[in-house]
């Protein structure tokens, strides 16, 4: 569906302009999900992990630069917009098409284009290859996440639960099931027969 919305929202009709979206959206959609895998693995629960996730996304959508402007960012919250995969897609992508000939329009009475105009009002660089550096910057943020991810793999085990539940969902439904009593022993959980 990237290809819809890019040639649906009349974007750039150029193919490198595409391609170009094309790579920044995959390298933001790898990076976002490796964050939020990272989240999984680190935090014990389902429930705090969505907590977490919503409280992230929030303050990325929040902080990207295209709901506030990173010149209004208050310094307090500037590491929400250096590190937030989304804030470097954001200004590729604008520096993508707003440096296309299809904005190049000189403003009456100045050297300045549309595009470069629209760049400026919204805080950001007018510097063509801004843009690329935002494509690096996701990339890294990527290899990064996969890091963390993958020693968080590693090294975080949480201790299984012993408040009487186990984790392979027993219920009167499933005791008797083929197979049942074999899981749960194997898991050191309780039989079908009742027992535990």
């Amino acid at each position: 569906h990237v290809t819809f919305v890019y040639w649906m929202s009349g974007l750039a009709p150029e193919a490198g302009r595409y391609l170009f979206f094309l790579a920044v959206v995959l390298t933001t959609s790898l990076a976002m999900t490796t964050f939020f895998q990272l989240i999984a693995t680190v935090i014990p629960s389902a429930s705090q992990a969505l907590g977490v996730a919503a409280l992230v996304v929030m303050l990325q959508i929040l902080f990207c630069g295209y709901m506030i402007p990173l010149s209004r960012i208050q310094p307090w919250f500037l590491w929400a917009y250096w590190g937030s995969p989304l804030s470097y897609a954001y200004h590729a992508i604008s520096l993508n098409e707003f440096k296309a000939p299809l904005h190049s329009t000189l403003l009456p009475h100045s050297t300045k284009t549309l595009g470069d105009l629209f760049l400026e009002l919204n805080g950001l660089s007018t510097d063509p290859k801004m843009q690329w550096i935002g494509l690096a910057a996701l990339a890294a943020l990527y290899a990064a996440m996969v890091v963390f991810y993958v020693a968080a793999t590693v090294w975080v085990r949480w201790p299984e639960r012993h408040d009487g539940q186990t984790n392979d969902c027993l219920t009167a439904e499933t005791v008797g099931a083929p197979g049942t009593a074999l899981r749960a022993a194997e898991r050191g959980g309780p039989s079908s027969a009742g027992y535990g």
